[in-house]
């Protein structure tokens, strides 16, 4: 397959390409094209795509452009940026070797960017890299004209292409926003493609926040400063910025996320015009029902669009990247909306096609960095049979089938001598451990918590298998199941208080535990006492409270589903528009396990959310 490059070989931050069309005015100009690493496309200087699916290099995507044109001769110029391999890359974008491919026939030219350098981002690592446009950034560029322009180099590439498996993002104006002299401010949290306008001579420098902080001290270990009620006055980070030498378009890279823009200038420049256009995963228009849920319902809604993109995303202000605890909670949340479950299928292919030779998933994927959270395998599996039990689709449990295999040949190969599993990887649960996330008692190598959710993917996972006919496996999975459930109940369970303890030696205790046990026997009515006593060291912070909740549906404890999904109420008196990674000292303002409400509450009343 012909993809092509500078003609020097050489890599650059931003690379142009453009080739002259010619249109009927009657027909669509159509073409297939991709990019590595992503790209936006323009035609005549305006904007036309913001780019293709996130990929990997197992599965990478090309898009299909068709749209009708006026008659006569047009120009389409590709603007391909290629952050690198260092920490200056999006966690997120992978890149198998910089190019780009379009069908489009005709003669391409192209063309290295002047003046951009790419930087670390900070404080939102991970994101995408703070640019510096150093020289004066001529529009017409955008347009396909000046510049020094070369004929492309063609090279071959054999990586497999993919079709698009989602919908079109969205893609409106967005209004609701103001000056307040010094910054923008928008009146809900926003992911948003940007263009700006400038006239003058100097530079602009451009910052997107989440909430300011109530004092300038912050904690750049764990990126974390005072929110208290959103209302401070310190804003942490560093700028983008941009050489004006008369009037200058820019048009960014990527989205940003946020609440606030800042845009500071030198010299005599001034801010002629911004332009912020929504962009993410189309979800249906809904309405609430009015009362004291209405606008918690609104704020697990707008956390779930800003953190569903192409993919599903911890968090859009940081590292944007594609979790399976988090991804979990958001296909839930999908669900209670009645939306189009194509991301949900892309994000479970997209996790497990990067499995190790020993069955192992990585938490997150796509990603630059290999990681393992152990809690966050059986997970997966959970999210599979959610996937199954709302969608009835059961070609992808078959096709998905031998990986589910994998992972459970992985658990079994990590059984220890007394029968439990002893996993290797960070041990996070939930963050409202303080030693990252991690149980209490954890020097044992092992915790219930890790078990219990095996024993439920087990669980799960024998229930597909008997759908798909496969009574051997199911047969295997449920003993597998059966006797680890058997195990921890040794080891873990106190009869006398009805308790589960999170350690071998039943010195610590969680919500976690006591929840996930009656997710694994429902009708076990000393489990379910232990739900009801309250008398727990440890609570479930956002995250898990989806569990929790789950538990308590599962054994008819509305009163505590009820009290729980209470504490949610406090937050849009925060400031807030969206959920926060925590509680209490979060380091996003918006972080995507929080959507889980929607599917909660929706099963809490057994109604379903009304159309718009």
């Amino acid at each position: 397959m012909q993809w092509m490059w500078l003609n020097n070989g050489k890599s650059a931050p931003a690379v142009l390409f453009r080739c002259e069309f010619y249109s009927d005015g009657r027909n669509e100009t159509a073409f297939d094209y991709s990019a590595d690493e992503n790209c936006q496309l323009f035609v005549d200087g305006k904007i036309v795509s913001y780019g293709v699916e996130t990929g990997s290099p197992e599965r990478w995507y090309f898009d299909r452009f068709a749209r009708k044109f006026a008659q006569g001769r047009h120009i389409l110029v590709a603007r391909v940026w290629v952050s690198g391999k260092d920490n200056k890359a999006p966690a997120y974008q992978l890149s198998v070797r910089n190019g780009f491919y379009c069908t489009l026939p005709g003669q391409w030219e192209c063309m290295a960017m002047p003046g951009i350098r790419f930087e670390v981002p900070w404080p939102d690592w991970g994101s995408f890299p703070r640019f510096h446009a150093d020289k004066n950034y001529s529009d017409s560029l955008l347009a396909g004209q000046g510049g020094s322009w070369e004929p492309a180099a063609f090279f071959e590439d054999d990586r497999p292409l993919f079709p698009p498996e989602l919908p079109p993002q969205r893609d409106e104006l967005c209004k609701k926003f103001h000056y307040d002299g010094k910054k923008f401010i928008f009146d809900e949290y926003v992911c948003v493609n940007c263009e700006y306008t400038f006239s003058g001579r100097g530079t602009a420098k451009i910052r997107w926040s989440e909430t300011p902080y109530l004092t300038s001290a912050f904690n750049r270990h764990n990126l974390k400063g005072e929110k208290g009620r959103r209302d401070g006055a310190f804003f942490v980070g560093d700028f983008d910025t941009i050489a004006v030498n008369g009037k200058t378009r820019w048009v960014d890279f990527t989205w940003r996320a946020g609440k606030y823009l800042e845009i500071q200038t030198t010299g005599t420049v001034k801010v002629e015009k911004i332009s912020c256009r929504h962009t993410g995963y189309p979800y249906p228009d809904v309405l609430f029902p009015r009362g004291k849920w209405k606008k918690t319902l609104e704020m697990a809604k707008r956390t779930l669009e800003c953190c569903s993109h192409t993919t599903f995303m911890d968090c859009p202000f940081y590292e944007r990247m594609q979790y399976i605890g988090d991804s979990r909670c958001e296909a839930l949340a999908l669900y209670a909306l009645d939306g189009d479950p194509a991301l949900v299928r892309k994000a479970l292919r997209q996790t497990v096609i990067a499995q190790k030779a020993d069955g192992q998933i990585p938490c997150r994927y796509p990603c630059k960095v290999d990681s393992t959270i152990p809690s966050f395998i059986p997970v997966w599996l959970l999210m599979m049979h959610d996937y199954w039990k709302n969608t009835g689709d059961v070609e992808l449990v078959r096709e998905l089938h031998q990986y589910m295999l994998n992972i459970s040949g992985f658990f079994q190969k990590s059984i220890g001598e007394d029968g439990l599993l002893y996993l290797p990887g960070w041990m996070f649960i939930d963050w409202q451990w303080p030693l990252r996330g991690v149980p209490f008692g954890g020097e044992c190598g092992t915790n219930s918590i890790i078990n219990l959710l095996v024993v439920l993917a087990w669980q799960k996972l024998a229930e597909m298998e008997a759908a798909c006919q496969d009574k051997s496996n199911s047969e295997l999975h449920k003993k597998l199941a059966a006797d680890l459930l058997g195990k921890i109940k040794e080891n873990f369970f106190d009869p006398q208080s009805s308790l589960m303890a999170d350690d071998k030696n039943q010195m610590f205790y969680s919500e976690h535990a006591q929840s996930l046990a009656l997710l694994c026997e429902p009708g076990n009515e000393a489990f379910a006492r232990g739900l009801r006593t309250g008398k727990f060291f440890t609570k479930c912070g956002i995250y898990f409270s989806s569990y929790y909740l789950e538990a308590c549906e599962a054994c008819g404890a509305w009163d505590l589903a009820e009290k729980r999904l209470n504490e949610y109420l406090e937050l849009p008196a925060l400031g807030l528009s969206t959920f926060p990674e925590e509680f209490t000292a979060p380091r996003s303002d918006c972080h995507a396990w929080g959507a889980h409400v929607l599917w909660h509450f929706r099963q809490l009343t057994g109604k379903p959310y009304r159309k718009k």
